[in-house]
């Protein structure tokens, strides 16, 4: 992956969690979150569906 296609999903990664309302949950950010988890951490994340997540906004 080249330098400009990482910064633009990089940017699209920031927007659709800047947009996240734990009131008003939405699969999107959830499964993202899912997916970075898998791809990054491993392990064990491969294998836990987006509906086993709770995510929640930290300041």
């Amino acid at each position: 992956m080249d330098v400009e296609t990482n910064g633009a999903e990089i940017r699209s990664i920031l927007d659709l969690f800047s947009k996240f309302d734990p009131s008003n949950p939405d699969d999107a950010p959830v499964t993202e979150a899912r997916n970075l988890c898998a791809c990054y951490v491993g392990g064990a994340w491969r294998d836990v569906d987006s509906s086993q997540m709770l995510l929640s906004r930290m300041m």
